[in-house]
């Protein structure tokens, strides 16, 4: 995928990402209940996925399939809301200038989730959600997955890999 390409991901694809990366290690588990229910009911595996997501979080963007998956620059992404885990951050900022003076805080085990944050990188991350608030500006606000943004941010990575949000709905 690179910065330039779009690529749409299915419904199915973003509830299960949504939810893998919300419940964490309890993800597997309901999935495979899913999957059961699914296979008993001969209901389709996406309908109840959609159903769980849709009862558990109510913003109605999770429900649009108007999500697609994007290479973009770290020096693009920003931050749409006021704080990271409690900590007051920049809201409407860009991490990189906000976090350019960040990293003795960090590795003194002073700025929150900081062994998140210095743990080795491994493999791929999981995508953060992004929105582009005014399509073409290449602003993108971090919706959710801030700590995965800065992680790319202090191991210096220069590109994120996101899922961003073209639907109507406001998020």
């Amino acid at each position: 995928m690179n910065s330039d390409s779009e690529t749409q991901i299915s419904l199915e694809v973003f509830h299960r990402h949504f939810l893998v990366t919300h419940l964490k290690g309890k993800a597997d588990c309901l999935l495979d209940e899913l999957e059961r229910r699914a296979h008993q009911s001969g209901e389709p595996f996406g309908s109840l996925l959609a159903a769980l997501v849709r009862s558990c979080y109510e913003q109605p963007e999770y429900q649009d399939d108007n999500w697609y998956g994007k290479e973009v620059p770290l020096d693009r992404c920003y931050f749409a809301h006021p704080d990271f885990r409690c900590r007051p951050v920049p809201k409407g900022n860009r991490f990189v200038d906000f976090m350019h003076d960040k990293r003795q805080e960090i590795e003194s085990g002073c700025f929150p989730c900081y062994s998140e944050i210095l743990a080795p990188w491994s493999g791929q991350m999981r995508e953060p959600l992004v929105v582009e608030r005014e399509r073409g500006t290449e602003k993108y606000y971090v919706l959710d997955g801030q700590l995965r943004v800065i992680r790319h941010w202090y191991h210096n990575f220069p590109n994120v890999k996101v899922f961003i949000y073209r639907g109507r709905l406001t998020v």
